[in-house]
């Protein structure tokens, strides 16, 4: 009898292959980094600031993530509605969590609405970027 032993990135590997097949492709293409282009608030678009230009939004396969905010870093757990194209985002060791519609999203750019700032009608656009792992 042979057993069978699976390391981190094949049971990863298995998960993606399993949400393949049940149609979650949002999944894969929202599953990378992101870096901070521009906002619009009430539809006025602004450039980043200097320190904003370094945010970005780090969703992993494992459903963890690492945000850069305003030069200040953060990470938790995230969790993807693909009915509702919601994403959650749920933070370590603060009481704070963040939630996002997804207004568009491919392999290059991702627009996200924040939610709790209904009144300004705040819109982030982001752009896929592959950091080195050292970060």
């Amino acid at each position: 009898m042979k057993l069978l032993f699976l390391n981190i990135s094949q049971i990863c590997s298995l998960l993606l292959i399993a949400n393949i097949t049940y149609g979650q492709n949002d999944f894969l293409t929202l599953a990378k980094t992101w870096q901070f282009d521009k906002s619009s608030i009430r539809g006025s678009v602004m450039s980043p600031s200097d320190i904003e230009k370094q945010d970005y939004l780090d969703l992993r396969n494992d459903f963890t993530f690492i945000r850069v905010d305003g030069g200040t870093c953060y990470q938790g757990v995230w969790n993807y509605d693909e009915t509702n194209q919601k994403i959650e985002l749920t933070y370590q060791h603060i009481n704070k969590v963040d939630f996002f519609s997804v207004k568009e999203v491919d392999k290059t750019h991702l627009v996200l609405k924040v939610e709790e700032d209904w009144k300004n009608e705040m819109t982030l656009y982001m752009k896929a970027v592959k950091y080195p792992c050292s970060i």
